[in-house]
């Protein structure tokens, strides 16, 4: 997986932390997804959020 996207990802899990106060499920959720997303895109697999 790219360092870009990973660093990307804890930059902004920082700000969401630093502006919402926590660091609960709810709240990093689509930061992890837009990650997944960009991993998989680039090997042509699709994420599937929930089902």
């Amino acid at each position: 997986m790219s360092y870009l996207f990973i660093n990307q990802y804890y930059k902004q899990i920082e700000t969401i932390i630093r502006r919402g106060g926590n660091d609960k499920e709810q709240s990093i959720k689509v930061t992890f997804l837009t990650l997944l997303n960009n991993y998989c895109s680039r090997r042509n697999f699709t994420v599937v959020a929930e089902l």
